[in-house]
């Protein structure tokens, strides 16, 4: 799950998902089974003074060594909001 800033250009959340895509297949034969935009929500409580954010749901199939890379790709985003991966 990855919520990502309401007012992020598309172009913007295109390069993430190219960063996102890079780092899943980089130590092997990880790959991206699905990208679902969930959409705008409302979200539960202000994050950095932002109400609203756009939900995407991904189902990855990443090796032990990319989810450590995935998460600081997460972290340095300046246009993720939230993200989760379980």
């Amino acid at each position: 799950m990855l919520i990502v800033d309401s007012q992020a250009k598309e172009e913007d959340v295109e390069k993430l998902m190219g960063k996102i895509e890079k780092t899943v297949k980089k130590h092997g034969e990880g790959k991206i089974k699905e990208v679902k935009k969930i959409g705008l929500k409302r979200l539960a409580y202000p994050i950095g003074h932002k109400r609203e954010g756009i939900y995407y749901l991904l189902n990855l199939e990443i090796d032990p060594v990319s989810i450590k890379e995935y998460e600081e790709v997460m972290k340095l985003s300046n246009i993720v909001l939230r993200f989760l991966t379980k």
